[in-house]
């Protein structure tokens, strides 16, 4: 005759603090140093920047703990480093009505009307100031720059670039719209189109500025980019850093620039 099965009291059923401790306690120890917030950041933190975002399907607790780390955040390029956005700087194009022409007279525009004015030049660069190159090391996404050609280090946009796009990367809740394209996040940056029709020798571009307070993400680029038939670039996307990992954050601002 089978033995019946013994019922389990109130008591056994309660599962207390004591008896919780004693669980964890119990457990390996690296299994243990994972419960730790500020060591499971650290190893977090070392993972490769593809990794560090799947690695929140683990569990509910390793996504909270991504989730409300700031500098887990920042190495997913969700949230900015501490350093403020940055611009592109570029003496060839410090007067605003630049921007509005179709056609570049740099002739006009270096030397004023007359063409007798002295130009002022400085280094094209990444900063905040005229005279800050070399002060800021700007880091491209990495996982968006496999995504969408013209963040690539030799990108270009072009209409066909759409049909190339993972069904995942054109959803409209994916997570990259609100990555930023960089750290630190640039504010201000020139697009330029190619719309020349014919073998003039005139610079046939259109400029245009991309300006955002808190900082560029992909989906305000993308945005603008999705209604351009022309081949499209960034300026001075060649001056940006290729992201290695976390430690690169630290490394946005040099001291004393270069």
């Amino acid at each position: 005759m089978a033995t019946p099965k013994r019922r389990r009291s109130e008591q056994e059923d309660v599962t207390t603090p004591a008896n919780d401790n004693e669980n964890v306690n119990n457990s390996p120890a690296s299994e243990r140093a994972l419960r730790i917030p500020e060591l499971l950041e650290m190893i977090l933190l070392q993972l490769p920047m593809k990794d560090l975002l799947l690695a929140q399907r683990v569990s509910k607790r390793w996504q909270h703990s991504i989730q409300s780390s700031i500098n887990l955040r920042r190495a997913l390029f969700v949230d900015p480093v501490a350093c403020s956005p940055v611009s592109y700087l570029d003496w060839r194009l410090d007067d605003k009505d630049c921007y509005r022409h179709k056609k570049l007279n740099l002739g006009e525009h270096l030397r004023g009307p007359d063409r007798n004015d002295k130009p002022k030049i400085y280094p094209t660069h990444w900063g905040k100031t005229s005279d800050d190159a070399g002060k800021y090391n700007v880091f491209v996404n990495p996982l968006l720059a496999k995504l969408y050609p013209v963040l690539a280090a030799d990108g270009l946009y072009w209409s066909e670039t759409l049909e190339d796009l993972p069904a995942a990367a054109q959803h409209e809740e994916a997570s990259w719209k609100k990555m930023y394209i960089t750290q630190p996040p640039v504010n201000c940056m020139t697009m330029e189109r190619d719309s020349a029709v014919d073998d003039s020798t005139d610079a046939d571009w259109t400029i245009k500025q991309l300006q955002y307070t808190e900082g560029l993400d992909m989906d305000d680029v993308w945005i603008w980019l999705t209604h351009r038939a022309q081949t499209v670039w960034i300026e001075g996307r060649h001056l940006w850093k290729e992201y290695t990992g976390s430690r690169d954050l630290s490394r946005v601002e040099q001291r004393g620039g270069r």
